[in-house]
């Protein structure tokens, strides 16, 4: 673009410069034909300028000027260039010629059209180098800090780049930076130990009433009281996979691959253990007809679809439950009493509550987050009075970039666990 912009510029130079001299040529061979009509006297310098009639014209020029008519003309002859006006005047008499004769300047023009495009090719080698070398010097360190920030740990990368930085825009985006980061770095780190120590405190209640229900449910008969004890212990499991995915959502992605575990395993223990939660008259049919290879992904498609069967279990006043797992696929699918049309749309809300139970949940909530966090699809088909089918579909595979913060796990969790004393104190 350059060097076609400078040989533009160059041709657009030499063309006025022609038609300057051409202009300046017409108006003193026009002023000679007025001078000459009125004094008819030629002018000095015969070999280089004529003015007068047809007779008087050079002997190798005349026969064809002659020919010419009224007008400017230009031609060449002996290796001079002539300049000829000719006009005829108005009472008829013989026609007027005004020449003028200049050295053939062709290989002139020739060598100031090299000039021009050795000088345009030359100013846009030179641009071009200039602009090559500022790019280089400013593309080069947003590459490297590119670089840093796709790595999995930036901040080392990131504060062994600032010092090397001019202290120029580049330089100060890097040290923000590295501020950045520094900071949520602290704060991840802030989050993970007290989600350690929320979590201990969580968990710990959660299997003293787990290892109660399982001792009391040996020990009773009475079947008002072991109704009671199955709420108790359903509320626990629910209260449990409620907690072990909000953990999910707080850790880190590194945690769980430097301990994964094969999602068959995975998907079996967490149907195992809603089928012995399972109220009276509810059935759980599960199939697999493939194994996820990646099992930090199905550590992820166990949490999701353990969130679907509880939300089927709590809401949708079903009798069957049916969980298919496919190699690009997962479905969860009911045959309860349905979502109504006007509220499918907001149905993924958080605070969104069925009309059949009226205890709070979550369930499609998180697997929405989750969805959104890495890149599946989630598709929900519902029919009043038939049942509802929730499809997640893989569409390829994304790194977190965010932690949830901690006022929305503790919110959350207070809530399950608030459901949990309720339920266990009206049962007993």
């Amino acid at each position: 673009m350059g060097v076609c912009l400078s040989v533009l510029f160059g041709a657009f130079v030499l063309l006025v410069f022609l038609g300057a001299e051409d202009a300046v040529l017409k108006r003193q061979l026009r002023q000679a034909l007025n001078d000459y009509a009125q004094t008819e006297s030629p002018m000095a310098q015969p070999l280089h300028f004529f003015v007068g009639p047809a007779s008087r014209l050079p002997e190798a020029l005349a026969p064809s000027l002659r020919q010419r008519g009224d007008g400017y003309h230009e031609m060449s002859s002996d290796a001079y260039e002539y300049h000829v006006a000719i006009t005829s005047p108005p009472d008829g008499g013989e026609r007027l010629y005004a020449m003028i004769r200049l050295p053939d300047n062709e290989w002139a023009e020739r060598l100031l059209w090299l000039a021009i495009f050795v000088g345009a090719v030359g100013t846009s080698l030179v641009g071009y180098g200039l602009g090559r070398g500022i790019a280089f010097r400013v593309a080069s360190p947003l590459s490297e800090l590119v670089q840093c920030v796709e790595q999995d740990d930036p901040s080392a990368c990131i504060a062994a780049l600032v010092p090397r930085l001019q202290p120029d825009e580049i330089g100060q985006l890097a040290a923000t930076l590295a501020d950045y980061v520094r900071q949520r770095e602290a704060t991840l780190n802030r989050e993970a130990r007290f989600i350690q120590d929320v979590s201990h405190e969580l968990r710990t209640p959660i299997t003293i009433v787990q290892g109660a229900y399982d001792v009391l449910r040996e020990s009773l008969q009475a079947e008002p009281d072991r109704e009671r004890l199955e709420r108790i212990g359903r509320s626990a499991t629910r209260m449990h996979h409620t907690v072990q995915s909000l953990l999910w959502l707080a850790r880190e992605e590194r945690r769980w691959r430097q301990h994964p575990v094969p999602f068959a395993q995975q998907f079996e223990s967490m149907i195992e253990e809603y089928r012995a939660i399972l109220p009276t008259g509810i059935s759980l049919r599960a199939e697999m007809e493939s194994v996820s290879p990646d099992a930090f992904e199905g550590a992820l498609l166990t949490v999701a679809l353990s969130n679907l069967i509880r939300n089927a279990l709590d809401h949708a006043a079903c009798q069957h439950i049916r969980v298919v797992v496919r190699a690009d696929a997962a479905e969860v699918e009911d045959d309860g009493c349905g979502i109504d049309p006007a509220r499918l749309p907001r149905i993924l809300e958080r605070a969104q509550r069925g009309e059949v139970n009226d205890n709070g949940g979550v369930g499609l909530s998180l697997v929405s987050r989750l969805s959104r966090r890495f890149a599946w699809s989630l598709q929900i088909e519902s029919e009043v009075g038939r049942g509802t089918r929730v499809r997640l579909s893989k569409m390829g595979f994304q790194r977190p970039i965010l932690v949830p913060g901690i006022w929305t796990w503790l919110r959350l969790t207070a809530q399950y666990r608030g459901q949990l004393i309720g339920c266990s104190a009206n049962s007993l």
